[in-house]
């Protein structure tokens, strides 16, 4: 199991920087000041107001900076105590939207669900360049249904472990095509949270902690389950 770093140090970059340029800057306005004021005519001295404005303005940018610094360590900080809290998920077995996820160790799991009783369902399962891998028939009744597949194809040889997205094809008894509403299970195997936010990885199916439905308990004989034969 893998679990994104997270670091400081790309956070401090920027305004490590920008504290460095300003600095140079900021010294070769003061040599450029002490120069013209030791060379200006005692009878008409230069007006400091001009001075006095940039040697405000360069204050002010310094404390931004510093501020921009203060607050991406503490993001930084957030990231880390975030990142502490979800290690609690790796291991673990979550349900989430979607269709796709990870074939591991000969298990991959979808659930679906009918809006009413179905004439027929057929269950389609792709591999990651979009070939069909194995078809099934579905249960029909009405509500939800979960489907496991051993990672066979049709022709009962075993499948490369990877990321596999499940079809859901239903008609009713009027031969109307129905929509199933479909979720995917999978084990927690990498987290991450850079970008908009925490991230759940199942093999390399990335969840938004968002999208996660349900925290599920260990697999049991006793699930009441449609397995592959």
């Amino acid at each position: 199991m893998e679990v994104s770093a997270v670091t400081t140090k790309q956070a401090q970059q920027a305004s490590v920087i920008a504290g460095r340029d300003l600095a140079e800057n900021f010294d070769n306005f003061l040599m450029l000041l002490i120069t013209q004021l030791r060379n200006q005519d005692p009878l008409s001295p230069m007006d400091t107001n001009e001075f006095t404005s940039q040697i405000v303005r360069f204050a002010g940018v310094e404390q931004a900076i510093a501020t921009n610094a203060n607050l991406e360590q503490l993001i930084a900080l957030q990231r880390a105590n975030q990142a502490a809290g979800l290690i609690g998920y790796l291991g673990q077995r979550i349900e989430a939207n979607g269709n796709t996820t990870a074939l591991a160790d000969g298990r991959a799991e979808w659930n679906y669900a009918l809006p009413g009783a179905a004439n027929q369902v057929t269950l389609l399962v792709t591999n990651e360049a979009g070939r069909a891998i194995y078809s099934t028939t579905g249960a029909t009744e009405a509500g939800a249904h979960q489907f496991v597949w051993s990672g066979l194809d049709d022709a009962g040889n075993p499948m490369p472990e990877g990321q596999y997205t499940l079809a859901v094809t239903a008609t009713d008894p009027e031969g109307n095509s129905m929509t199933a509403t479909m979720t995917t299970v999978g084990t927690v195997t990498g987290i991450e949270t850079a970008g908009d936010g925490p991230v759940l990885f199942v093999g390399k199916s990335g969840v938004p902690l968002g999208e996660v439905l349900a925290i599920l308990g260990p697999l049991s004989d006793q699930q009441g389950q449609q397995e592959q034969t």
